[in-house]
């Protein structure tokens, strides 16, 4: 046989393992009956195209609220709480498109922000504060042994109720229906592990009976190493474990939270915002640039690392703050107990962790059967004294945030933790810790040569308005600094927020008084509060 001939026989055989297609989905002018290989084309369901692809392929996914059409159960298709969206491994599902993407839009065109793409469990749409969720998706979206190529980008996940205490078999994987209301992801067979990436995510208003409000990420066997960044886990909720976020391996577990916010979430037992397990080996998190805030469990309101081997967790510009426990670690809680080795050496590098409260250790429990050693540096921790010469600031330290909010009204997701301009945290950090270039709001990491303590740099996430360059409106306050929106509020108020076309991009009530900071694409934007006129904003990066 010829080179040549033997060649193109060989190419024919490797390249489909490393083929990639794209699917295209939208809800407003897509059709079922399409075959969804471009936008003019689009499916206008999700399902279609999560039966087409394969490892490798993508789907791109237009603006819009999309619900689950295909049930998980063979005895139970007439029910909508079986309905999910079960994604297999590798796949990589892409939202944030416009409505109106047409054959020339492409990866360029995408705002996640601006074109919300919404992944609902509320059939009804009639959600309200954990009520009416009786027709609710058991889970959201479902990620069976997915590996770090197994992405979901730029999505709201919304409306789970994972409320049955069932087990179904989901594509050879046990699926417990009373877990992970908007997230469930696991792997059950060998030691394969459980490592999807989550980017530019929200992860809301979910709920569970068991464990993992928002997400619940489980290996039975092998490792749980998520990598989560640009996210928001707010107002989840969790009967027992990880209201926000629940990882959990027999194995190691080593998640990687960069740029998150955890806010507002509340378990009955343990790990309000985060619950973090390793039932052997190493439960390590590493998180940088994270928010933990307004919180509320029995246990570990904030977050919660457990292990019966060594808990090592990595804390870089962290802020927690304001989250409450009913018994102890009303912040953050290391455990490890009694196993192998069961020593507790939690890292903490330029962060704050104040405001919290618990009856016992209201900022930090942390406790190692056969030891703790905590490295803590350049750190502002109430009430816990540190070692001078680590840089760490004196621990009666009043942070001067924005706006906190007492821990007595978790779970919540209000405040502003960004720093108020004579804010002691400012330029208290230590340069050898910061790995990346940007904060918790995506500005620059270090300002004035000295990276500042917590999750937000200053002046780059801006205290106020400039030069008084505000604008008034029924008493409240806007300006716009530094690719935000900032809305001084006096009273109660609807603030609603309109693109140049007259689009209602962005809707919220807020009832208390205090500063609320909105992330907004450069642009020219309309803001009313409580249908005022209009006021002209231009929003610049």
């Amino acid at each position: 046989m010829k080179l040549k001939s033997l060649l193109l026989i060989l190419s024919l055989c490797v390249s489909p393992l490393f083929a990639q297609n794209k699917y295209y989905v939208s809800a407003t002018k897509g059709d079922d009956t399409n075959d969804g290989t471009m936008w003019s084309k689009a499916f206008a369901t999700l399902q279609p195209a999560l039966e087409k692809a394969v490892a490798n392929d993508e789907i791109w996914i237009a603006a819009g609220t999309y619900y689950p059409t295909k049930s998980i159960s063979e005895e139970n298709t007439d029910k909508s709480q079986y309905n999910s969206f079960v994604l297999p491994k590798g796949i990589k599902l892409y939202g944030g498109f416009p409505a109106q993407a047409d054959d020339n839009t492409g990866i360029s065109q995408r705002n996640w922000e601006a074109y919300p793409t919404i992944l609902s469990g509320d059939f009804n749409d009639d959600d309200e504060d954990f009520a009416n969720m009786d027709e609710n998706a058991y889970h959201v979206l479902i990620l069976i042994e997915a590996d770090k190529q197994t992405v979901v980008d730029g999505f709201t996940i919304t409306g789970g109720n994972a409320g049955e205490v069932k087990t179904i078999n989901v594509n050879g994987t046990p699926v417990f229906n009373h877990c992970g209301g908007g997230v469930y992801a696991a792997v059950i067979s060998g030691s394969l592990e459980t490592s999807p990436t989550l980017n530019n995510v929200i992860i809301e208003y979910n709920k569970a009976s068991y464990d993992g409000g928002g997400i619940y990420n489980y290996a039975e066997r092998g490792e749980a190493n998520p990598i989560i960044t640009n996210a928001t886990i707010r107002n989840n909720k969790a009967e027992r474990n990880g209201g926000g976020f629940y990882n959990d391996a027999v194995t190691g577990t080593s998640p990687v939270l960069t740029n998150v916010i955890i806010s507002g979430n509340e378990a009955g037992k343990t790990g309000g915002g985060i619950y973090c397990d390793s039932e052997r080996e190493i439960t390590a998190p590493v998180l940088t640039n994270v928010l933990i805030c307004g919180n509320k469990a029995n246990d570990a309101g904030g977050m919660v690392c457990y292990s019966y081997d060594n808990v090592t967790p990595v804390l870089t510009n962290v802020t927690i703050v304001g989250n409450y426990a009913n018994d102890e670690g009303g912040g953050f809680a290391c455990r490890a107990e009694d196993g192998r080795n069961g020593i507790s050496s939690p890292k903490i590098y330029n962060s704050v962790i104040w405001g919290n409260k618990a009856a016992d250790f209201p900022n930090i429990y942390n406790y190692g059967y056969t030891g703790s050693n905590p490295k803590i540096y350049y750190s502002l921790i109430e009430e816990e004294p540190g070692d001078d010469a680590a840089g760490n600031l004196d621990v009666n330290t009043d942070p001067e945030f924005i706006s906190a909010v007492s821990a007595d009204f978790a779970p919540t997701s209000d405040g502003n933790y960004q720093l108020d301009k004579f804010s002691p945290l400012i330029n208290s950090g230590n340069n050898k810790f910061v790995s990346v270039d940007k904060d918790l709001n995506g500005k620059t990491r270090i300002v004035d040569g000295t990276v500042d303590i917590g999750a937000y740099e200053y002046p780059e996430t801006g205290g106020g308005p400039t030069n008084n360059e505000y604008i008034s409106i029924e008493n409240n306050q806007l300006w716009a600094s530094g690719g935000n929106l900032y809305v001084n509020i006096k009273e109660p108020t609807t603030i609603r927020i309109y693109t140049v076309d007259g689009t209602l991009f962005y809707q919220e009530n807020r009832s208390a008084e205090g500063s609320k900071v909105i992330s907004l694409p450069a642009g020219i934007y309309f803001v009313s509060l409580n249908n005022s006129t209009k006021a002209k904003i231009h929003v610049t990066q």
